[in-house]
């Protein structure tokens, strides 16, 4: 559609707005409609199967020592692979205090969206060792669980349960699942993520779109570090400089905030990479190594590559889980709460790291 509007109208401002920001943002709402069908699809064969209540009892136990019970052991999982349909699966939760802990570690843990980013750091830091970047990977995922775990128990101790819960389930017998029920329901799930979180995503995806494409110069786009959001990097420099990067990087810091595998692509034009995409991250990489400050000072250190993982790791970037935060718990207020508080502890933990490495290493 978006390729239609642009071969009909070249020219046409409206129909760049059209195509790039509506059918673009749409895009970014329905991009997510497969894992969720399919995650509801899962879950609900699980559960009419009579398998699910036994997984959660099982796992109730470990997940005790986190604060939490056995209900949250399928929204953390599915927390892996993208925190909007994991969200969405905490309505299966019942207590009202393990859910809303529940939905607050979910974004932490290593979604797929963090894996490209992740991808170039580790081959900043490690090129040429795939079995190293393979280890380190898996441990990136580990260190989300543990960082999670960590989190989940701190809020136990500010999240008190009104009285002694414990965690009891009635365990049906194995039976088949009936097809068309979940079907049904798996639909009207699906359909309710894009009718209740789609407009929000829909509003900060076209915000920040136009926030690249002005100020216009003789009716054109402008280069990414000229626009507003340029701008926005360069005026916000000082707050990224105590990480060790300077405002192109906070561009594509910004920019992740829409999505996070953005950053990549984003890093590629405040960067000037020109190559062809099966040659960009090669380009990319090589113009990393030779990036200076204006005093001559290398921009990507390990300290600063190592504070960006750290940041990566524990902020809360993704504008469509915030949306679909707001819509799940009913709460403006404790979905800002969670994307102010983990972004400024990503945030901290990335300028101790990398200040750490300059007091000790330079």
């Amino acid at each position: 559609i978006s390729a239609q509007i642009e071969a009909a109208y070249p020219e046409s401002f409206l129909a760049t707005f059209l195509s790039q920001g509506i059918v673009a943002s749409f895009a970014a709402v329905l991009v997510f409609v497969p894992q969720i069908l399919f995650l509801f699809l899962g879950l609900g064969f699980l559960e009419s199967s009579g398998y699910l209540p036994r997984a959660a009892a099982l796992i109730d136990h470990p997940l005790q020592k986190m604060g939490l019970g056995g209900r949250s052991f399928v929204p953390i999982l599915s927390g892996f692979a993208c925190a909007v349909p994991a969200l969405m699966a905490t309505r299966n939760i019942s207590s009202k205090r393990d859910r809303f802990i529940t939905s607050f570690i979910i974004p932490m843990m290593s979604c797929s969206a963090r894996l490209p980013v992740y991808g170039l750091l580790l081959l900043f830091l490690f090129p040429d060792n795939a079995i190293l970047i393979g280890f380190v990977f898996a441990g990136l995922y580990f260190l989300s669980l543990l960082f999670g775990a960590v989190a989940s128990m701190i809020l136990t101790k500010f999240v008190k349960p009104s009285k002694d819960q414990f965690f009891m389930m009635e365990l049906p017998l194995y039976r088949r699942p009936r097809i068309r029920i979940i079907i049904k329901q798996a639909l009207s799930k699906t359909k309710s993520y894009v009718t209740r979180a789609g407009p929000i995503i829909i509003f900060f995806a076209v915000l920040l779109w136009l926030g690249a494409q002005f100020p216009r110069v003789n009716s054109q786009a402008p280069e990414l570090a000229d626009s507003y959001i340029g701008q926005l990097g360069r005026v916000m420099e000082p707050v990224f400089k105590p990480m060790g990067v300077d405002w192109r990087v906070g561009v594509g810091l910004i920019s992740a905030f829409a999505a996070r595998e953005v950053f990549v692509s984003t890093m590629a034009v405040v960067f000037k990479v020109t190559a062809e995409e099966d040659q960009q991250e090669h380009d990319l990489l090589q113009i990393m190594n030779e990036a200076k400050f204006a005093d001559g000072t290398p921009i990507f250190t390990v300290g600063s590559v190592l504070g960006l993982i750290f940041f990566f790791m524990i902020a809360l970037q993704c504008m469509t889980t915030v949306a679909t935060q707001i819509r799940e718990s009913g709460s403006q207020k404790f979905a800002w709460t969670q994307l102010i508080v983990l972004n400024l502890v990503a945030y901290g933990g990335a300028v101790l790291i990398n200040q750490i490495y300059r007091l000790v290493v330079l």
